[in-house]
């Protein structure tokens, strides 16, 4: 696992990535997922953050707050990640894809459009 730890980018090596990476060196998988959605979860809610919560009271036009930004569902959050940008479609697919159960481990078929060096999935 550490061979794969090192690819990370050390700002994004934090402690649920870690704990993900111990719970599938020990097979517990679930745990794996478990943890991996909340540090991705935990990303996304830094980068609406980081984008500008008076930026996104004015695009989703109500208050929005940082206890709005805590208490948002996870499925809306993803939503409001796609409004601003922050998810592009294939990533926001992939995520809900995830969330309602029906992801497939089948890679993603990417148009020539989306694929850019500077769009990552999320």
């Amino acid at each position: 696992m550490p061979r794969e730890l090192r690819e990370i980018p050390p700002t994004l090596r934090g402690e649920l990535i870690a704990r993900m990476c111990v719970a599938v060196s020990t097979g517990l998988f679930d745990g794996a997922m478990n943890y991996i959605w909340n540090a991705a979860i935990l990303q996304l809610r830094t980068k609406v953050r980081n984008f500008g919560l008076p930026i996104v009271a004015q695009i989703v036009q109500s208050d929005f707050e940082e206890n709005d930004l805590l208490e948002l569902q996870d499925s809306r959050l993803l939503e409001l990640c796609l409004k601003l940008n922050l998810v592009n479609e294939d990533g926001f697919s992939l995520i809900s894809a995830v969330t309602s159960g029906t992801a497939s481990l089948q890679p993603i078929r990417r148009s020539a459009k989306s694929m850019t060096a500077n769009s990552p999935p999320f």
